[in-house]
């Protein structure tokens, strides 16, 4: 065959059609299929193949030597599929010779998450080990340093501010669809430039070169109230927080400076930039509209009823972002394969989630920012009751409150006023536990 040419249906069907054939091997007791059929070649073979959700569930089956799969990789790479912007390359599907799979664990689990049949180059019957080495194939595979979002609005897109221009966008795309999202695509993150350009091209061309200043989550939320109330006064008053002068006629903007730029201001890392841009947009709003407050508002609630007001103001802009990241309803791979039993997913390794994941569900949950479970918010009731739920929550995975405290950037001593018994806390907190629990289970 003329290796440019694509295979006919036929050619799929015999080499890539899930089978029952018993396998040679076995891991931990579970039989391996083999991953191309029936008629799998001896020799090793690369064909295009249209992978079905129904056959990712099945090749999954045969995933027992990766890495632990990543929720954010699998969602991102669903999202361009679910959108039809994912484009077939070189890069697939690989299988070993004992019909392990090597290579696509994300892009299967991605496939079974959108619902969609995609066009993949498979690999089939490379070799498990390297003769006369102690190395596997699989130590080979996902060696090189990948192109970043950057790094590709750079060389191919000609930008210069790349770096910026992502980690902003990154922002924007959370103040649009209203959840954080992760792992932007060059797609996703050129759509929402694009859409916000001029208001993005003027805060990183004045942007300051202070740290907190200059963070994306500041950046974004500048982007979007210029976006839906462009003018000069909001450009004098992006300036002058830049240069920290004239703000004694504002003093939110001023509060605003003095969080940005205080003691503090160096533990500002980009997990925190969603919550700050939340902060800011809030901030910005109020001194827009005359507002004269004298310390910057930290109830999640006032920053959500602004963000539905600037919103409002852009909602042409809004929906289009949003829509880029909405995904089908998630589908258990059980789903994925109904009336197909011989296909049937494996059923997902237990694995405990991460301090850090439930902390993601937890933000999410109680629509706080996680910058305020871990720097600010002390003394908040809200924020307080938050705390002892993901301590708890944490404690019950069995973390170490050494390790919690880690996270928490805290002496492990003062974490311990929220290492509690489920029975002490509030019916509420115990609710909210649940809910978590149920989420991170997912």
């Amino acid at each position: 065959m003329n290796t440019l040419e694509l295979p006919s249906p036929e050619v799929i069907k015999k080499y890539a059609r899930p089978t029952v054939v018993p396998a040679p091997v076995e891991k931990n007791g579970t039989p391996v299929e083999p991953a191309g059929g029936e008629a799998r070649p001896d020799k090793l073979l690369s064909q295009w193949v249209e992978v079905t959700p129904a056959m990712a569930a099945r090749w999954l089956k045969n995933n027992f030597t990766n890495r632990p799969m990543s929720d954010d990789v699998v969602t991102a790479y669903a999202r361009d599929m679910a959108a039809g912007t994912w484009v077939p390359t070189h890069q697939g599907i690989a299988f070993n010779d004992r019909d392990e799979l090597i290579d696509g664990q994300h892009r299967l689990a991605a496939i079974v998450r959108s619902g969609k049949t995609i066009r993949m180059m498979v690999t089939f019957g490379l070799p498990a080990k390297v003769e006369g080495h102690e190395m596997t194939t699989m130590d080979c595979v996902d060696r090189g340093r990948p192109r970043s979002v950057a790094d590709q609005l750079k060389i191919q897109h000609g930008l210069k501010s790349g770096t910026q221009i992502a980690q902003v966008c990154s922002v924007l795309a959370f103040l649009c669809y209203g959840e954080k999202v992760r792992r932007l695509s060059v797609g996703q993150t050129l759509e929402i430039y694009r859409a916000f350009q001029a208001s993005v091209d003027f805060v990183i061309e004045h942007r300051s070169k202070e740290h907190g200043l200059r963070s994306a989550g500041v950046l974004a939320a500048f982007a979007f109230v210029h976006a839906a109330v462009p003018g000069k006064e909001l450009e004098m008053m992006f300036q002058r927080l830049n240069r920290g002068e004239e703000l004694e006629h504002n003093p939110g903007i001023q509060a605003l400076y003095e969080f940005l730029t205080g003691q503090q201001a160096g533990l500002i890392i980009a997990s925190m930039n969603k919550g700050i841009s939340e902060l800011a947009v809030h901030t910005l709003w109020l001194a827009l509209q005359g507002g004269k407050q004298t310390r910057l508002e930290e109830s999640p609630d006032a920053w959500q009823k602004t963000l539905d007001e600037v919103r409002g103001k852009l909602s042409g802009r809004v929906t289009k972002v949003a829509a880029l990241f909405r995904l089908p309803e998630k589908q258990s791979e059980q789903a994925a394969v109904k009336n197909q039993p011989e296909a049937a997913a494996a059923p997902a390794k237990a694995q405990r989630p991460g301090i850090e994941q439930i902390l993601q569900a937890a933000e999410a949950h109680f629509k706080l920012a996680i910058f305020m479970f871990t720097c600010r918010g002390r003394g908040i009731p809200q924020v307080e009751r938050a705390r002892e739920v993901i301590v708890v929550c944490a404690r019950g995975y069995g973390h170490t409150i050494e390790a919690i405290a880690e996270v928490f950037k805290r002496d492990p001593e003062s974490m311990k006023i929220y290492d509690v018994q489920p029975e002490m806390m509030r019916e509420a907190q115990l609710t909210a536990l649940h809910k978590i629990k149920l989420k991170l289970s997912k």
